[in-house]
């Protein structure tokens, strides 16, 4: 069968919307193989009760990136791995920053309080001993500051619970005995419907400082858009 020179243009046209839909499915699919990967040390809590949802709505955006969470307890190995390039962005808290290398970032400041399942009036610091205390694992900021009181007065421990989550703490705190000591933050929606309640303790809690450490010599463009997004 012979086309028109009317149905050859149109032949032609066609051909050249197809040959531009496959030039940018190419493009797509190039995109979409330049994966790009981003490390950061972040505690749970953080992640959980203030980063979710700024997170979510970044990777939705940059779909190309994978993200992979570690550890990011106090330790100098952490920054030790930002200096290394073995991780890309790490928040520490309670921690001053010794590499002049690094580029740092504060980002938030929270208050500590002690927390249980229960109203406690006339509540005494040395009650403390008296108590089940429930802490996260070793090197975590806030279980470290329970540390430094219990060693400044010399308080010995009942009994003390750790837990390898934040949430597992959590609900064990609200069924059964025990006192914590948490950043507001975490229990904000338990201290406003009362399934816990704040201890009120004549003790000088430091706030915790939150800093956001990055190398300045990362060659990966992406993360300065998503510091920029997601934490200031």
């Amino acid at each position: 069968m012979e086309l028109t020179e009317e149905g050859l243009a149109y032949v032609k046209y066609a051909k050249v919307i197809l040959d531009s839909n496959s030039e940018y499915e190419r493009e797509i699919k190039g995109l979409y193989n330049k994966k790009v990967n981003i490390s950061i040390n972040m505690q749970e809590s953080q992640y959980l009760y203030r980063y979710y949802n700024k997170i979510s709505e970044w990777l939705a955006e940059h779909p190309y990136v994978n993200l992979k969470f570690k550890s990011a307890h106090s330790n100098f190995y952490i920054k030790e791995e930002i200096a290394n390039f073995k991780s890309d962005i790490s928040l520490i808290t309670d921690e001053k920053i010794i590499n002049s290398n690094l580029t740092a970032i504060p980002i938030t400041e929270e208050r500590l309080i002690f927390v249980t399942n229960k109203e406690m009036k006339d509540f005494k610091l040395n009650d403390i001993q008296n108590h089940t205390l429930l802490v996260t694992e070793k090197g975590c900021s806030y279980r470290e500051q329970l540390e430094k009181i219990l060693y400044k007065y010399s308080f010995s421990t009942k009994q003390m619970i750790e837990f390898l989550g934040i949430e597992s703490l959590k609900k064990h705190l609200k069924n059964s005995d025990g006192i914590a000591l948490l950043p507001e933050f975490i229990v904000a929606d338990e201290l406003q419907n009362k399934s816990l309640f704040q201890i009120d303790v004549d003790v000088d809690i430091p706030n915790l400082e939150t800093t956001l450490i990055i190398n300045p010599e990362s060659s990966k463009q992406v993360l300065e858009s998503f510091v920029k997004d997601v934490f200031l």
